[in-house]
């Protein structure tokens, strides 16, 4: 119990009363030079008190009344630091002024006791994506950088920044492609709100485990204990009678009013180069019976494709089984209020380019490499 008696003009030291046995709150209450092994002796200009010690506070405040213990400092640096604690935290057990903890912060500092380092890869990867943004004038740029963990790097800061900038229980268009798969596989640490997910293309077969959009759907509305929106469907149907007939289907129905409210989509760009092309490589173009269209597009040049639509640096591409394609219409991505395309690699420079000239995406998520090759 502490009883407050005067305060000393012109100083933050109060005079008290007081059986306190916690040595840290010494250093608020007295604050004197004058004092010997067991007596301090201060004085108000109500009365003289004297206050008695033991030996340990003595020394305790011998410690923080004027040249701060750097024990102490480094406590409370690693409670800041190490620990988490918030300076109010740190106050109340310490039992120390909140304003105090602040300047014994700067201390330790000052002292040498912290020292902060910036990792220069950080500084980079901030300094490219912020010309990036500049240069192709994108809502926003997050780059990783390009080693052995960027497929786990691009995982987990995509799941970052579409908690950032979703809303509780949006629905979150996915398209289908290698990374995505990837990105709806990982686990993030934790989950700030629940998100719904529905298809932007319909799925395949027996392909690769990375052209089953559902699975994708699934695994990410479980991640946020969403709900899922379905395409029960093949991405490429048999012609466009048959395409029309699923469209005007009282389920598809549901899916292009979703659609038709999206504020949010996460699409992969694909590249045109054959060897990196997951539209080859998942084997949809030998399944549709049209290896030959991979020719066609490139001719009328196409540089890549999000959602298996092919576009150039003017837009779309035309293509003979564009009106036999499930999937939203990527002209819709330009009214997106964040339009995510995420993609890694050198080969994918000229598609990002032409996705962002034509609007399809506004936030790129890339690696450093990739990055550089854009300015």
């Amino acid at each position: 119990m502490i009883e407050k008696i005067s305060v000393f003009k012109n100083t933050n030291v109060f005079i008290a009363k007081t059986d306190m046995k916690n040595k840290y709150f010494m250093y608020r209450l007295i604050r004197t030079k004058d004092f010997n092994e067991r007596r301090v002796r201060t004085y108000s200009k109500v009365k003289n008190i004297i206050i008695i010690f033991s030996d340990e506070i003595i020394r305790t405040i011998r410690q923080l009344g004027g040249k701060v213990d750097k024990s102490i400092l480094a406590k409370i640096a690693k409670l800041y630091y190490n620990d988490g604690l918030t300076q109010s935290e740190i106050s109340k057990e310490l039992d120390l002024e909140r304003s105090r903890i602040s300047r014994l912060l700067k201390q330790a500092k000052e002292l040498g006791i912290v020292k902060i380092s910036i990792n220069e890869s950080y500084v980079e990867q901030f300094e490219l994506a912020e010309k990036i943004k500049k240069k192709y004038n994108l809502k926003d740029v997050v780059l990783v950088d390009s080693n052995d963990e960027m497929i786990d790097s691009i995982c987990e800061r995509t799941h970052d920044y579409l908690q950032k900038v979703t809303y509780k229980n949006e629905i979150v268009g996915i398209a289908w492609g290698r990374i995505l798969c990837e990105i709806s596989k990982y686990k993030p640490e934790e989950t700030n709100k629940k998100l719904n997910f529905v298809a932007l293309t319909g799925g395949y077969g027996n392909l690769k485990e990375y052209a089953h959009i559902n699975e994708m759907v699934y695994n990410l509305s479980k991640a946020y204990k969403g709900e899922s929106y379905f395409i029960d469907f093949p991405l490429i149907v048999d012609n466009a009678n048959m395409r029309s007939e699923v469209y005007k289907s009282k389920f598809f129905e549901r899916i292009l009013n979703v659609w038709d409210k999206l504020g949010t989509v996460l699409v992969g760009i694909g590249s045109i180069h054959k060897e990196k092309s997951v539209i080859w490589e998942s084997g949809l173009l030998e399944l549709i019976e049209s290896e030959y269209i991979w020719d066609m597009v490139k001719a009328k040049g196409a540089v890549g494709d999000i959602c298996t639509r092919f576009y150039g640096e003017n837009g779309q591409v035309e293509t003979d089984f564009e009106e036999r394609t499930v999937g939203i219409d990527i002209e819709k991505l330009k009214n997106m209020k964040n339009s995510i395309g995420v993609a890694v690699g050198e080969t994918k420079t000229a598609a990002i380019k032409a996705a962002i000239k034509n609007k399809y995406i506004n936030i790129l998520i890339s690696d450093v490499d990739t990055g550089r090759k854009l300015l």
